[in-house]
């Protein structure tokens, strides 16, 4: 739907100096190993090693790299693991800022990037070895479409990484929970938010032909990341809560009210991969 994809594109485009000022346009939370201290800079980059791990795809493997931002997980991922890297976004500046990355990282050879829409990739089939997300399916308007497309792109046996939330079922939430969580789907532009119910992101997987789906749990390892912008938000966030700014700062408001559903399981931070 147009609408949706206005709406993500503005989401991104008035996000942009936060993403920037804040997390050096790495646009995903970090990984934070269990007895072990890393700075959350480190952290993301551990989290762009664990798609990696979960494709575990060879050297010179073609991968589809679907919301890709401003090319850093891509261009990471193609200079560590040798991977022929396809970025798309449907955000004109995030093309012009990971073409700039590219050339910048001389990695012209190994990424490249499209302004696409992931419901309709116009991309042949039997493309790709492997396909991921880092927490841009939220953003799907029809999350089951775009599943389907990433099916129909793979080669056989294929392989899909999906880095994305899952939210408790309205019943286990307060009214208040409840209107945070409609606040920031609305206007971070992640309409799958409320669709992407515990394990049911799962059933779609495998609804669009995919075999062999495994999901995990990670939340306790990025949490720690929730934690340090946390800290950060404690700065000014009470002042945008008594003068009603919330619905200005959608990425400020999701990370204090979203804190405490992480703590309890009623958020989670999920790793699904599946083959075609």
């Amino acid at each position: 739907m147009r609408s949706n994809i206005h709406n993500v594109a503005r989401y991104f485009s008035y996000s942009r100096f936060s993403y920037s000022f804040f997390v050096n346009s790495t646009k995903h939370f970090g990984y934070y190993p269990i007895k072990r201290k890393v700075t959350e800079a480190c952290a993301r980059i551990l989290m762009q090693d664990k798609v990696a791990e979960h494709l575990r795809l060879p050297r010179g493997s073609k991968v589809l790299d679907v919301g890709c931002g401003e090319g850093i997980p891509g261009v990471y991922l193609a200079k560590r693991y040798g991977y022929h890297i396809r970025g798309i976004t449907i955000t004109p500046f995030e093309v012009q800022a990971t073409r700039s990355l590219i050339q910048k990282q001389n990695m012209e050879h190994s990424m490249s990037v499209q302004l696409m829409d992931y419901h309709h990739l116009k991309l042949p089939a039997k493309t790709f070895d492997g396909v991921f997300t880092m927490e841009s399916l939220v953003h799907s308007y029809d999350p089951s479409l775009a599943l389907h497309e990433f099916h129909r792109v793979l080669k056989k046996n294929g392989k899909i990484a999906l880095f994305e939330y899952s939210l408790a079922l309205d019943r286990e939430l307060s009214e208040r929970e409840r209107a945070m969580v409609d606040l920031a789907a609305r206007r971070a532009a992640m309409p799958s938010l409320k669709v992407f119910r515990h394990g049911h992101l799962v059933r779609l997987v495998r609804s669009a032909g995919f075999k062999r789906v495994r999901s995990g749990d990670i939340t306790a390892h990025m949490i720690p990341s929730v934690r340090h912008y946390k800290r950060i938000g404690m700065l000014v966030y009470p002042l945008v809560r008594v003068l009603g700014l919330r619905r200005a700062f959608p990425n400020l408001t999701a990370i204090m009210e979203f804190f405490p559903l992480l703590q309890r399981g009623a958020i989670r931070y999920t790793i699904i991969t599946a083959r075609k």
